[in-house]
């Protein structure tokens, strides 16, 4: 069986948790690529990885089969420029683009390829797949609520870089827009926001329906508290996430308050999510069927961004 090969774009903190599972996963991590060759010595002598060099062109010489991509949001338009000729699969960390042009941008320069996928690493939750699951044979009509929090005074305090703050619903909203189509599977009809300002505070409430009848209520808290979770209501089942990574339900017949449903213990020991996601980017390696998000999809999510904090 043919060894897969894969190199990794960038030395962040998302790039080690990628490298820890890939060599878990026993997969050849050939080569890495970042733009300071000196935290990129020390990075790739840390994980034992030979090679490494500051030039996509000569990253791309080592013919992988696929690659990471881990950078920051300002710099994903240059590295996808400089990616447009590869002929391999790519897994783009997101967001993919500063904003809905830069992402429209992005997916123009990849139209013609069908193997550019965008790791939404909370789709692969286990509380998630399990909420998915026990809704999967309900025909019923769905309302969602979901609470996203975003702090820019933070974000600027981790040294974010200023154009990301300012784009700052592509960057971090995704996680959460993105599971909106994860739940609802239908076309959207009507979407109606309304924006409440407060001194140095927002909070942006959208009711999104769709044409089979389900129902969304999107709230983002901006320099606020609050917490990120999801419930689904249906009219025999109650279904919570809060926080996102843990899950409990309730059904219309049992009288007990909440069933808490045990989650797969790969989540625990890497960042929830990505164990199982980097197993299916290795399926798209294989040529084997698989669940990650093409950047096409990705695209509709962030347009659903838009739609939601700049209309």
């Amino acid at each position: 069986m043919k060894k897969i090969i894969i190199g990794i774009i960038g030395t962040g903190k998302i790039a080690q948790e990628y490298i820890n599972i890939f060599k878990k996963l026993k997969v050849d991590i050939r080569i890495i690529c970042a733009r300071k060759k000196k935290k990129l010595s020390e990075f790739s002598k840390k994980n034992n990885i030979i090679k490494f060099t500051t030039k996509i062109d000569k990253f791309l010489q080592e013919k992988v089969d696929g690659v990471i991509v881990c950078v920051s949001p300002e710099s994903s338009l240059l590295i996808a420029k400089k990616l447009s000729k590869f002929e391999g699969k790519i897994l783009f960390e997101k967001p993919v683009g500063l904003n809905l042009k830069q992402t429209e941008e992005i997916n123009n320069i990849f139209k013609r390829k069908k193997n550019i996928f965008v790791a939404l690493n909370r789709r692969f939750y286990q509380s998630v797949l399990s909420a998915k699951t026990l809704l999967q044979n309900s025909k019923e009509k769905k309302v969602i609520s979901i609470y996203d929090q975003e702090n820019t005074l933070a974000a600027k305090k981790n040294g974010h870089h200023p154009l990301t703050i300012k784009n700052w619903m592509y960057a971090n909203s995704i996680h959460l827009v993105d599971l909106i189509k994860f739940f609802v599977n239908s076309k959207i009809i009507k979407i109606k926001n309304k924006k409440i300002k407060f001194k140095n505070s927002l909070i942006y409430d959208s009711i999104i329906n769709f044409k089979n009848g389900d129902i969304v209520e999107f709230k983002s808290f901006w320099n606020m508290p609050a917490p990120w979770k999801i419930s689904v209501s249906t009219k025999s089942m109650f279904i919570e996430l809060k926080p996102i990574e843990k899950i409990s339900y309730r059904t219309i017949n049992k009288k007990v308050v909440f069933k808490d449903i045990k989650l797969n213990n790969k989540d625990e020991i890497f960042k929830p999510g990505f164990f199982m996601q980097s197993q299916h980017f290795l399926k798209e390696l294989k040529n084997k069927k698989n669940n990650l998000v093409k950047l096409k999809q990705y695209c509709q999510s962030v347009f659903l961004i838009n739609k939601i904090f700049f209309n």
